[in-house]
């Protein structure tokens, strides 16, 4: 409990930094590898091109997102060896570090949706906990409202602005849920899919029509199977006995 109270502190320092960090930068993007063992080693740091602040606060931030980031127990420098100890010989030492917490996330205001009946939020409460199985876990890794460009980590002045409903990063999977307007926004939803999918990334579309009658079997179904592909080849499976931990 303790660990994961200390990780909300963390990212909610990280967050506060980054805001003061955006009012003096220009919008911009670089990718970055740490080159971990058995990670997926890219991340994105954003406002760094341009940024102006001198703070030497930012090797600190640095050093707190990677460790947050990585996951999983690295050998330390030879100095902190002769300084600490060689934990790294410890026979705990190769358990994976997955920080999932046990309590859903709440999205108060996040995940949109029109007065009254809410079909994404019924989804993400709801359907997810229900339907899922033994990858209800993935609840708590969904991310909600999240922008185009920022999945595929690369700018593309055609998808600013446009969000998708939920966004698995673990699995490399999009969840939408369409309401009356996408039945007149077919075009510009088929341009999204191929977008994503030239990037790797599967779209599922569920429509309201379907949630109402409960007509989405066969969507849950492609989301679960894109589950497994990721489980067997990803880090899916360590945070799924991570969860079952916490």
């Amino acid at each position: 409990m303790k660990l994961l109270y200390s990780k909300k502190i963390a990212y909610s320092l990280i967050f506060e930094y980054l805001c003061m960090i955006f009012l003096h930068t220009v919008f911009y993007m670089r990718k970055y590898t740490a080159n971990y063992t058995y990670t997926n080693p890219n991340f994105v740091i954003q406002n760094l091109e341009y940024c102006k602040s001198t703070s030497n606060m930012l090797p600190l931030l640095y050093v707190l997102k990677n460790i947050l980031q990585r996951g999983f127990p690295t050998a330390m420098s030879k100095y902190l060896q002769e300084k600490i100890g060689k934990i790294h010989e410890a026979p705990n030492f190769q358990e994976r570090l997955l920080l999932v917490p046990a309590e859903t996330s709440n999205w108060v205001g996040t995940i949109k949706g029109g007065d009254g009946y809410n079909p994404a939020r019924e989804f993400y409460d709801s359907i997810i906990p229900r339907e899922f199985g033994e990858y209800s876990f993935v609840q708590q890794m969904i991310v909600p409202e999240i922008g185009i460009n920022e999945i595929v980590g690369k700018y593309n002045p055609a998808f600013v602005g446009q969000q998708v409903d939920f966004y698995l990063p673990q699995a490399l999977l999009v969840i939408e849920i369409d309401g009356g307007q996408h039945s007149r926004d077919r075009a510009l939803d088929a341009q999204r899919n191929a977008y994503l999918q030239e990037n790797g990334i599967e779209t599922v579309r569920i429509s309201t029509f379907e949630l109402q009658r409960h007509d989405y079997r066969g969507k849950i179904d492609r989301i679960i199977n894109r589950i497994e592909q990721f489980k067997k080849k990803g880090a899916l499976g360590f945070y799924k006995e991570a969860f079952e931990k916490a």
